[in-house]
This record gives structure tokens, C-alpha cells and sequence, in this order.
């Protein structure tokens, strides 16, 4: 499965936050959706002069057996104090 945002957040220079991937987590009870698979997810800036970093691609079974997508993005370089994100990927 593919995918695309539209902007997902903001992150400012030197700044770490780690993130749900869009369709995941959100069932009913917010912890989780269906497993999309193995998936490589990535944040792309919207910003001129900014560099993402995204690490630490998590794959988490919660205890209703739903699935949760997490990745880590780091703003290692900024032209400006904050930049918002686009997050992207596919898998198998």
C-alpha cells in the first residue's frame, strides 16, 4: 500500500517527535487500524532549506490484536524556526 499526505504536522529545527502513520492508529478505541505489512514510511518537509530525518519505524500489535504504525522524525537542518511535514510511504 502507497501513500501520500497532505500536510501531517510541524517540527521545529533540532526537534524529535515520533508520529502514527495515516492509517494508523485510529479504530474505534484510537490504538490502532488493520496490518498494512511491512511499510517504509518517510516525512518530507515543506520548506525550502529543511532536512527530515525519519527513523525508528515501529510496528506495534496491541492486545485487541489491531495495528499500530509509528515513525520518528528528527529536523536536522532549518532555514527557518519550524517547517511543516508531508509523510509518505508504501510497503508490501
Amino acid at each position: 500500500m502507497g501513500f501520500n499526505t497532505g500536510t501531517w504536522g510541524s517540527i521545529s529545527a533540532g526537534q524529535s517527535l515520533t508520529t502514527g502513520i495515516i492509517w494508523s492508529p485510529f479504530n474505534g478505541n484510537g490504538t490502532g487500524g488493520a496490518d498494512m505489512g511491512a511499510q517504509i514510511n518517510l516525512a518530507g518537509p515543506e520548506d525550502v532549506g529543511c532536512t527530515l530525518i525519519s527513523t525508528d519505524q515501529t510496528k506495534e500489535v496491541n492486545p485487541d490484536a489491531s495495528v499500530a504504525y509509528f515513525v520518528t522524525v528528527t529536523c536536522t537542518q532549518s532555514a527557518i524556526p519550524s517547517t511543516d511535514f508531508i509523510l509518505q510511504g508504501g510497503g508490501f
